[in-house]
């Protein structure tokens, strides 16, 4: 909810001053008035605009740089063929998973397809390189999606008789 504070509140102050500005100019009182009117609507639009915006995918294209070099899980996906793939994805640096589209790729759907088979076969979540939502590859020899090599079981401890 801070980002929708970062966003809202420099649109708001460029559209407080730019009513100011009208309020001090020499112009009849039905011009100021509706500058005051313009503003008041301008605020809710502007926030349920942003906050439409923070709930839809963002294409990877604009993703920021990771922080960390690991790799990303995947919680969901869902795809559209020839249009998307969507992913909702946590890193072990985010307490919040993100929602990311990435363009469609028949190579990438069918690696993901395999990972979550292959992730619920074994019990292990399904894990995407990183690298591929700062600059997605087409043709590239290591896979995209991937499912998590299971942790290796604890070592059996000998007992005293």
């Amino acid at each position: 909810m801070i980002e929708l504070a970062l966003y809202v509140l420099p649109s708001v102050a460029i559209m407080a001053y730019l009513t100011n500005v009208a309020l001090r100019a020499s112009r009849p009182v039905s011009v100021k008035v509706l500058c005051i009117v313009g503003l008041a609507g301008l605020l809710p639009i502007t926030t349920a605009g942003f906050s439409d915006l923070m709930g839809r995918p963002k294409p990877t294209a604009i993703q920021h740089p990771a922080v960390s070099g690991n790799d990303v899980t995947v919680i969901a996906s869902t795809m559209k063929e020839g249009v998307n793939i969507w992913l909702w994805v946590v890193s072990d640096d985010q307490e919040e998973p993100r929602a990311y589209a990435l363009p469609w790729s028949e190579q990438a759907a069918k690696q993901l397809r395999a990972a979550e088979s292959e992730g619920e076969r074994e019990g292990t979540p399904v894990k995407m390189r990183q690298a591929e939502l700062q600059e997605p590859q087409e043709e590239t020899d290591e896979p995209m999606f991937y499912a998590a090599p299971q942790m290796p079981l604890p070592p059996k401890t000998a007992e005293a008789g």
